[in-house]
């Protein structure tokens, strides 16, 4: 299940059932204020890895949940992020 891109790796590492084999959710606090106003958040190849994160996420059956910016986390307002939704996410 390792990758050869770092980031890609550690998101793998951190999934795996040898690592935290209970893992039912996470949630993830993200910056996107800056996709909002018009600013690319990630580039393609960074999305393609979130995205495959993800999938792997819903294949364990690992719920993720994101707070897109500080007000929403500070809120403790969460909602479910998927595979499907990360482009919406990431990009204005």
């Amino acid at each position: 299940m390792i990758d050869d891109n770092p980031l890609s790796d550690n998101f793998l590492r951190l999934i795996s059932p040898d690592m935290f084999p209970y893992l039912k959710s996470l949630k993830d606090f993200l910056p996107v204020q800056d996709a909002k106003r018009g600013r690319e958040f990630l580039p393609d190849k960074a999305r393609g890895i979130w995205k495959r994160w993800l999938d792997l996420c819903y294949l364990l059956g690992i719920r993720t949940y994101v707070s897109e910016g500080l007000t929403e986390w500070v809120e403790d307002k969460w909602r479910e992020m998927d595979a499907a939704g990360v482009y919406d996410l990431f990009v204005s």
